[in-house]
């Protein structure tokens, strides 16, 4: 393989199908940021079990599938586009509308939560290698696993420096890492996994003809 051949395979076309996907990934990115699902214990949606069963609303959690939706479009687009699609959904909120879940502007950037937003564009990326070298079932886990725990770890660096920075106690640190980790890891894992999946096979029917 020549240099040629690499810049040629290395270069970035925008079809119209390629820019409709494009803008589909940053809408669902922005309605997953404000989107709250209600979970049962085991991870399963109260509103697939609340006709079947009578629920605890009390020992519900509380989910936002935001991490979900991102590798969901890091394993459609690829590298270079899901890249472009949560650069865009980044520029947006910091500098135009704002679709962050708590705001936008550029001091959100001193949000305690704007590690996990940054740690978009490194997660994604890592999975959409991994998925774009491996094609099995094998590697959907681990593209699930690898990159909600990136984006986490990121979220969580960033998050006690700013703590550590303001200068705030152990337990405010602790309540802090809990809300926004914690339990959830396992629940972004496990959707995760089917995101993946989902993005993968919509890539191979639509994406990759």
């Amino acid at each position: 393989m020549n240099k040629r051949t690499i810049i040629r395979q290395n270069k970035i076309r925008f079809s119209l199908r390629t820019c409709i996907f494009i803008l589909w990934s940053i809408f669902l990115i922005i309605i997953a940021t404000f989107t709250q699902v209600t979970l049962t214990k085991a991870g399963i949606p109260t509103f697939i079990l609340k006709h079947v069963m009578t629920i605890n609303y009390e020992n519900c959690y509380k989910y936002i599938p935001q991490i979900p939706v991102v590798l969901f479009v890091a394993s459609m687009l690829g590298r270079k586009y899901s890249f472009i699609a949560i650069s865009i959904y980044i520029i947006l909120g910091l500098f135009f509308i704002p679709i962050f879940a708590l705001g936008g502007g550029p001091s959100y950037m001193l949000k305690y939560t704007f590690g996990f937003i940054l740690a978009y564009i490194p997660g994604a990326f890592i999975i959409s290698t991994i998925l774009f070298k491996f094609n099995n079932f094998k590697s959907y886990i681990q593209s699930a696993v690898i990159g909600v725990l990136i984006i986490h770890i990121i979220g969580i660096l960033y998050m006690m420096t700013l703590l550590m920075f303001k200068h705030e106690s152990f337990i405010y640190i602790a309540n802090w890492l809990l809300s926004s980790s914690g339990i959830k890891i396992f629940y972004d894992i496990i959707y995760s996994l089917i995101a993946v999946i989902a993005g993968k096979t919509i890539k191979t029917l639509y994406l990759e003809k």
